[in-house]
């Protein structure tokens, strides 16, 4: 069985969404598809990294039930600025 830790993700971008969580800000621009995952649909997050990893991934299911899905998150390439 081969363990993966979420924490993965970079240091960064965690911390931008500690942010965001704090102050319960509306969304998050990041660069990273693992957080967008993360924040908008950690089931599929799940079965990504399965596929990539070629391994059964196991997650604790309160854990995403605790998480706030409110947050809308955008990824930066996907912005066009005027």
């Amino acid at each position: 069985k081969t363990e993966v830790n979420l924490q993965d993700a970079a240091k960064a971008e965690m911390e931008a969404l500690a942010i965001v969580l704090h102050f319960k800000s509306d969304a998050l621009v990041v660069d990273e598809r693992t957080l967008r995952l993360l924040v908008e649909n950690p089931h599929n997050l799940v079965k990504l990294l399965a596929r990539r990893l070629h391994t059964k991934i196991e997650f604790d299911e309160g854990k995403v039930r605790e998480f706030p899905g409110d947050i809308d998150v955008y990824l930066k390439q996907n912005i066009l600025i005027f």
